[in-house]
């Protein structure tokens, strides 16, 4: 196997930065008054619900727990109350997991003089393959009068080890503060 260089692993490691950060966007129904919106309530779902192979892998209780107090914190700030019946919103969320691949050629030569003198044309592409898992998630508000989808928040980020409770925590925090930040829309 070919040895990498220095510069080469900087490079490396500077795509697999740049690949790290949070991408957040929003949709909802611009017909909505979404002022009317004071409380809301998280809606389970079904226990016989048929998730897909990567959702399950990564929806969990403790998953669960960090989500819901992330959003709490922050819909808690925008003045809403969570309540466990007559809401005036659901929540649900949606959770998966995807493998991705980036492969980035560096290109070619053309010729030139090397170690062994003059050598000519083509001379080989040097490619970079790096392997990833990608998350999603999705942040449902469903109109508890109308059962119609209101706005939907989603996010997505290169997913990496969370080393800790408390960093697990923090991660989840701050993907709810991105995503909830322009809820409600004006």
């Amino acid at each position: 196997m070919k040895r990498l260089s220095v510069p080469v692993v900087l490079v490396l490691i500077a795509a697999v930065a740049g690949c790290s950060s949070l991408s957040v966007k929003h949709d909802y129904d611009p017909e909505v008054d979404f002022s009317k919106f004071k409380t809301y309530a998280w809606y389970d779902l079904p226990s016989d619900y048929e998730m897909s192979a990567a959702e399950a892998q990564v929806r969990n209780s403790l998953l669960d727990g960090r989500l819901k107090s992330a959003t709490d914190a922050q819909l808690k700030a925008k003045g809403m109350e969570r309540v466990d019946v007559n809401s005036d919103l659901y929540l649900v969320y949606h959770v998966g997991v995807q493998d991705r691949v980036d492969v980035t050629n560096y290109g070619y030569g053309y010729g030139g003089y090397g170690y062994r003198g003059w050598h000519g044309g083509y001379y080989g592409n040097d490619f970079q393959v790096y392997n990833y898992q990608e998350g999603t998630l999705l942040l449902d508000f469903i109109d508890a009068d109308t059962k119609e989808l209101v706005w939907r928040g989603t996010a997505q980020k290169v997913l990496g080890a969370a080393g800790s409770p408390e960093r697990a925590q923090a991660e989840a925090d701050k993907i709810m503060e991105k995503m909830l930040a322009q809820y409600p829309p004006q």
